[in-house]
Order: structure tokens, then C-alpha cells, then sequence
């Protein structure tokens, strides 16, 4: 049990360290390879996540969660005049965006959005590629935007403000994504947590059967010395019956129908003891039996009470571990 211990603390150590050894999202700009070239990517790694995962939260988010309302959240003015936002319509009076669905395409490796306008803003339209490498750590996005009837956005067109935005954008993407994967990490924890409660409440339910499994036993032993204390009472009026007739048989002539109807009775009353006898062996062995039975129980009890005390411990192990996912859930920012 002490080995076992031992090995479970290990092991929950280790991967109570992996929780936290993890990296931060953060966004890089710089030229990589996409279907149209070498283009300027705003590059975000979420960590432990999957490419099909991240491919069902951007097409989710890029629908959501407009450029243009997330850059106006901010102190940039110039965005609101140099640049468009992922959205149909702005109404000014509403502060808010009614759109469309956006059609997002999966084109070879890149999931591709076209001609979107914000006509309040601009009468340009903008192509938004997207590209999704995964690696065992997690997974890269990296992100295109362009003009739909000219070039891609690069640092050479526009100002620091409007980059700045767009890394921004690219990084809440990062973010919200990774905490969902850390959301659903907390949800397999605490399914792991019950499952362990699950197994300490059995265990607590098998001792208490243990513990009335001795009850049950002890109770029968009880009767069964009862049972052969009443039987002692029939061999002791037995003993006296055969030990009577014998006595008469002496007085009686041998050759009388009556010499051989006692003869009988002592027959008859010597098969009753035999049978009386036995069925004082059975209630012994019953006894035996069921004295047996506790001892295994008591045994399977001490056993049981160790289990439990690991599974305790387990359990202690596991809560602290979804309390290090919770804080980890927290820490993303």
C-alpha cells in the first residue's frame, strides 16, 4: 500500500507540474508562406489545443467577434477611418453590429472569408485567409488580411495604431480559444474528481455491508447456540426416557409382548438422540462457519479502511489539481 502511495504522489506530481508548464499566447507579425506567397501573418500559438478544435473556434469567433468592434474598444481613432471590421452594418445609434453570417471557406489548407465590407466605414472589401499548423505542444494560426481588390496588409500600409488592433484581435482569438481548451480540461478533471468520489462512496458502502455481514453472523451464532442449548434440553429428556425404560425392561419377563414394545421405545429414543446429536454437529459447524466468515470480514474491514485512506488521498490530489486547472482557467489573460 506504502509502494502504491508512493507512486500515485509521483505521478500526481509530475502531472501537477505539466498544468503549469505551459506557455502564454502571444501574437508575432512577421512574412510566412500562404497560398498567395510570402504575405505579413499575425501568428498566434494556443497551447494544447487541436488543429480541429481551433479550426470550429475561429470560424465561431471570426463571426462573433468583429475587427473593427474589437479595435474600437480601444483608444484608436485611426482604425475607425484606415481599416474595416469583420461586420455588415454599424448603426451609429445602437453603438452595435447587425450581420450576416460569414461564409467561411476551407480551401486546401486555408480557411478563407471573402468580401467583407463594413459599408458605413469604407466601400473596400477584405479576404481574410487563415492557415492551421499543429505541433504535439499545440497549435499555430496564423492569419491573412488583404484588401479584396488589391494587397495584402503588411506593416509598409498601415500605421502602428491599426497593427496594433490587428495583433489585439488575433490575441483575444488566442486567448478566449486557449481558455476553452482549459475549460474543457477543468470539465475532465471534475469528471475524474467524481469518478474517484464515486469509488469512496463503494468502498464506504462495501464496509457498511461488511459491517452488517457481522451483525447478520453474529446474530446466527447466537441462535445457533440457542438452538443447541434447546436440543441439550431434548437429549437430556431423552437420556432420562431410555435410561427409565431400562429400569422397567428389568422388571419385566423378556418373553412378554410388552418387554419387547419398550425395546422399541428405547430404539425409537436412542435414533431420536443420534439425530439430536447430529444436529448439534451442524449447529457447531455453523457456528465455525460463520466465525470464519467475520474473521474474513474483519479482514476485508482493515483492508478495506487502507483503500479508503488512499482513495482519500486521491481524491485530496485530484481536488487540488482541479483547483490548479481553475487557477491556471484564471491566469489566462
Amino acid at each position: 500500500m506504502e509502494t502504491k502511495y508512493i507512486l500515485f504522489s509521483v505521478l500526481f506530481f509530475i502531472s501537477t507540474m505539466a498544468v503549469f508548464a505551459q506557455e502564454n499566447v502571444e501574437v508575432t507579425v512577421a512574412p510566412k508562406e500562404m497560398s498567395q506567397g510570402t504575405q505579413m501573418a499575425f501568428t498566434v500559438f494556443i497551447p494544447e489545443s487541436s488543429p480541429k478544435m481551433v479550426e470550429k473556434q475561429w470560424k465561431n469567433f471570426i463571426n462573433e467577434r468583429s475587427i473593427f468592434e474589437f479595435a474600437t474598444k480601444g483608444t484608436s481613432q485611426t482604425f475607425e477611418k484606415a481599416f474595416i471590421g469583420i461586420s455588415n452594418i454599424f448603426s451609429k445609434e445602437k453603438k452595435s453590429f447587425t450581420k450576416n453570417s460569414l461564409k467561411v471557406e476551407k480551401i486546401g489548407d486555408e480557411l478563407v472569408v471573402r468580401n467583407v465590407i463594413h459599408e458605413e466605414l469604407t466601400s473596400n472589401h477584405i479576404d481574410v485567409f487563415a492557415t492551421i499548423a499543429g505541433t504535439k505542444e499545440g497549435v499555430y494560426l496564423n492569419s491573412f488580411l488583404k484588401f479584396s481588390d488589391s494587397i495584402f496588409i503588411d506593416k509598409t500600409n498601415i500605421s502602428e495604431d491599426v497593427l496594433s488592433s490587428i495583433q489585439n484581435y488575433v490575441r483575444v482569438f488566442g486567448v478566449e480559444t486557449y481558455r476553452k481548451v482549459v475549460e474543457e480540461q477543468i470539465v475532465v478533471e471534475n469528471k475524474e474528481l467524481n469518478r474517484q468520489e464515486g469509488i469512496l462512496k463503494n468502498l464506504e458502502k462495501k464496509n457498511k455491508s461488511l459491517h452488517n455481514g457481522i451483525g447478520r453472523y453474529e446474530a446466527e451464532i447466537d441462535e445457533f447456540h440457542s438452538n443447541i442449548n434447546m436440543i441439550g434440553t431434548d437429549l437430556q429428556r431423552i437420556e432420562e426416557q431410555i435410561l427409565g425404560r431400562k429400569k422397567s425392561l428389568q422388571q419385566i419377563n423378556r418373553n412378554s409382548l410388552e418387554y419387547d414394545s419398550i425395546k422399541d421405545d428405547i430404539k425409537e429414543s436412542e435414533s431420536e438422540r443420534k439425530r439430536r446429536l447430529k444436529d448439534v454437529k451442524r449447529q457447531k459447524n455453523k457456528i465455525k462457519r460463520n466465525q470464519t466468515k467475520i474473521r474474513d470480514s474483519n479482514s476485508d474491514i482493515r483492508g478495506n479502511e487502507k483503500e479508503q485512506e488512499f482513495q482519500r488521498e486521491k481524491i485530496n490530489m485530484q481536488e487540488m489539481r482541479v483547483s490548479n486547472f481553475e487557477s491556471k482557467l484564471a491566469n489566462i489573460k
